[in-house]
């Protein structure tokens, strides 16, 4: 191998390992690997079999040239059912299987490939689970000298880590896709939670608890991202301590806030994550709307429910709302009637599961 091409062929394994946690750097992958083999063109494919659907990530061609593909030609690709069966890791290169003869006759060829500016094409197939694969295609271009074996050689050396690197960047994908849906769940708890390690660092804090200080500057602080009550902070470290012991079975506590408003605070072994506790205040922080953007709720009768998962009667709301008792067994009524529910009971069902 030339240095050059020596050079090259390391930039693109460096790139390759970037790639597998930062998805837009795989067009910079398809760029150097096209010069390094003699190619014009690269697609790197994600075919849904189950669902027919193809996608792609990275494109070296227009994006008219993968949606005509995708949208028409694929039907036509003779390419097709011989990659889909293909064993991953295995060279695809249509002249030495179709022949010039075929290539030349093709309809798809000729309508799609040479009015776009491509020839011929080398593919493998990279990954395959549960009917989903991933393709790496690389097209000359009309008119391009045909690559020389020593091209295809190279491409063949690169095949191992591009399939670890696909492994990879499917692996790092679902990861953020599994984050993303546990951090919905927890913004979508209807009480401050925060995850700490054994010495209080915060891990995460969900959305309530973010805004938990704005409201309670008084009882709570953050300094270097470590959780204390101001006035009991030696009780919190000692339950965090049992909490998220290593030496022994973990232990859940319980300690309260100070001040004007008194708090429980629950502090939870993490049933998951070895050395972790859960803190949480058990005090409903209804401040988003998502009651009144599902059910048409009006403000009065959002902030009754809102109420009434604390826990008070209906007389405790009238008093902390300052209205009657006709009044909110009328906002009650219209609260059942626009939920679908019989009770009050259903009702802080429903309330509860929308708000987490």
């Amino acid at each position: 191998m030339a240095l050059k091409d020596e050079r090259l062929y390391s930039e693109i394994l460096e790139l390759l390992l970037a790639a597998t946690i930062e998805p837009q750097v795989w067009s910079c992958v398809l760029e150097k690997i096209a010069l390094l083999v003699g190619h014009q063109y690269a697609a790197l494919l994600f075919y849904d079999k189950g669902n027919a659907q193809l996608l792609t990530d990275a494109l070296l061609c227009e994006e008219k040239v993968f949606t005509a593909y995708r949208d028409v030609f694929l039907a036509l690709d003779p390419a097709e059912k011989i990659l889909t069966s293909a064993p991953v890791g295995k060279l695809y290169q249509d002249r030495e299987v179709l022949g010039d003869k075929f290539i030349a006759s093709s309809v798809y060829y000729n309508e799609f490939h040479r009015p776009n500016d491509m020839n011929y094409l080398t593919s493998v197939k990279l990954s395959a689970v549960n009917g989903y694969a991933c393709f790496l295609s690389l097209m000359t271009a009309n008119g391009a000298l045909y690559p020389q074996q020593s091209h295809f050689d190279l491409f063949k050396r690169l095949i191992p880590a591009l399939i670890t690197a696909t492994h990879l960047h499917a692996r790092f994908e679902s990861l953020r896709e599994n984050l993303k849906y546990q951090n919905a769940l927890l913004d979508n708890h209807i009480y401050p939670v925060w995850l700490v390690n054994g010495v209080g660092k915060i891990l995460y804090a969900n959305r309530h608890a973010e805004h938990y200080h704005d409201r309670y500057r008084d009882s709570w602080a953050t300094c270097h991202d470590t959780l204390n009550i101001n006035t009991d902070s030696k009780k919190l470290k000692q339950a965090i301590r049992r909490a998220t012991s290593t030496d022994s079975l973990p232990k859940a506590g319980l300690c309260y806030t100070t001040g004007s408003k008194t708090m429980p605070v629950l502090v939870l072994p993490s049933a998951q994550m070895v050395g972790v506790a859960s803190i949480i205040i058990p005090l409903p922080l209804l401040s988003g709307t998502p009651l009144i953007d599902l059910f048409g709720l009006t403000p009065s009768e959002n902030a009754l429910t809102g109420l009434l998962i604390r826990g008070m009667t209906a007389e405790e709301c009238a008093l902390h709302l300052r209205v009657s008792i006709a009044t909110v067994r009328t906002h009650l009524s219209a609260l059942f009637r626009k939920t679908n529910t019989r009770n009050q009971s259903e009702l802080l069902l429903i309330a509860r599961a929308v708000h987490g």
